[in-house]
């Protein structure tokens, strides 16, 4: 790992360019060194004032290098797996460009962290071409992409990955109706078969239950994704019935982050009747969604009938569960869930009551596990309770 932190010297105009000039060497040595390297996984630039001119004197030669290597016989390539480049200045269209042409010529990167740079739809319409076959994890977070760039970064994960493209468009959209759903057989095996990505972070990006659709679309026939971050993305209760629709029907997903949006008490139960359908998810995250007793029951409810089986993190914390929600997660998802492992109910409006009722059931359950071993035990060895 290497890693770059930012000085914070910058007190007039001279020090500024004199740590332009500085920030600027330092990117060329960098890329010097990267062409070479053989050792270095993950080059760690975040909270520096890169730019695109910075950018550019690192990504040009690292893309020459990979670019020759790709068209030589030569078995020496580049150790470099991870870049990042969070809230590194990168929101003009030449960064665009320059990011572009290092996915271009990628042979050997796997993760990309270009979150909080506001790269915007102009942005991602110039890279969503390029997240081609290499790229595992890509993080998206805070660029103002909003539904209309997350649509086009959907259609190029699909058009990438299709031969007749317009029409298995054309039929993907037509899937989704409201909450019900029409199965088409057309794009599950070619949407499913090339691209690799499997770590998608789009947290606050305002997509809304637009950006929810188009994501819905894709993911239905997807086989590859396995965490999807989606907090603070203004969803509300209408983007529920697609979010469990996903759940429904999607059995890769091992994560999902829906944090700190506003799916309320009718979205929560929405979800949750995905969630009953559901054995693959093993994390969900719905902290700061202001729902209450009516939603934390519904959850208990699914759970309780086999909903969610691999489900092993479960977050509601800072919501409006009360003593209602708290005795329905106690009695009901607890006792029945035995692969739950972590539930985070910090921040909302549990009392005295209704931590007793948690009490009560570990009580119980740990009192009927050892009854159980010592009637074994009595069976086993007549009366050595």
């Amino acid at each position: 790992v290497y890693s770059v932190s930012s000085s914070t010297n910058t007190n007039n105009n001279n020090n500024n360019n004199n740590n332009n000039d500085g920030l600027l060497k330092c990117m060329d040595a960098l890329a010097t060194l990267l062409q070479t390297n053989t050792t270095i996984q993950t080059l760690d630039l975040r909270h520096n004032p890169i730019g695109p001119d910075g950018l550019q004197r690192l990504i040009q030669p690292l893309s020459l290098t990979m670019l020759t290597q790709s068209s030589s016989s030569s078995s020496s390539s580049s150790s470099l797996r991870s870049l990042h480049l969070q809230n590194t200045r990168l929101h003009s269209r030449a960064s665009a460009n320059h990011i572009a042409l290092l996915l271009r010529h990628n042979r050997t990167l796997t993760e990309l962290n270009i979150a909080h740079n506001n790269i915007g739809v102009k942005g991602i319409k110039t890279i969503a071409p390029e997240i081609r076959h290499r790229l595992q994890k890509i993080h998206l977070g805070y660029n103002q992409l909003k539904s209309r760039g997350l649509r086009v970064l959907v259609d190029h994960l699909v058009t990438n990955n299709h031969n007749n493209n317009n029409n298995n468009n054309n039929t993907s959209r037509s899937t989704i109706t409201g909450t019900s759903i029409i199965d088409t057989d057309t794009t599950t095996t070619t949407i499913s078969s090339t691209h690799n990505l499997q770590f998608l972070d789009l947290t606050c990006n305002q997509i809304g239950t637009k950006g929810i659709h188009a994501l819905t679309e894709w993911l239905l026939h997807d086989r590859t994704l396995q965490t999807l971050c989606l907090s603070s993305n203004d969803l509300n209760p209408s983007s529920a019935p697609l979010l469990s629709s996903l759940l429904k029907f999607n059995f890769t997903l091992l994560q999902l982050r829906l944090g700190h949006n506003a799916l309320l008490d009718q979205g929560i139960q929405n979800l949750a009747s995905g969630l009953q359908s559901n054995h693959s998810l093993r994390l969900l995250q719905l902290q700061h969604n202001r729902f209450g007793d009516d939603g934390a029951a519904a959850i208990a409810h699914a759970l309780q009938h086999g909903g969610a089986a691999s489900l092993h993190t479960l977050d509601l914390s800072y919501n409006r569960i009360a003593f209602r929600g708290c005795r329905a997660l106690a009695h009901n998802a607890v006792p029945f869930h035995l692969n739950l492992k972590r539930l985070d109910i910090r921040g909302n409006r549990m009392d005295a009551q209704a931590g007793w009722e948690f009490i009560k059931v570990f009580t119980a359950t740990n009192y009927l596990s050892g009854g159980t071993n010592n009637n074994n035990n009595n069976n086993n060895n007549n009366n050595n309770n």
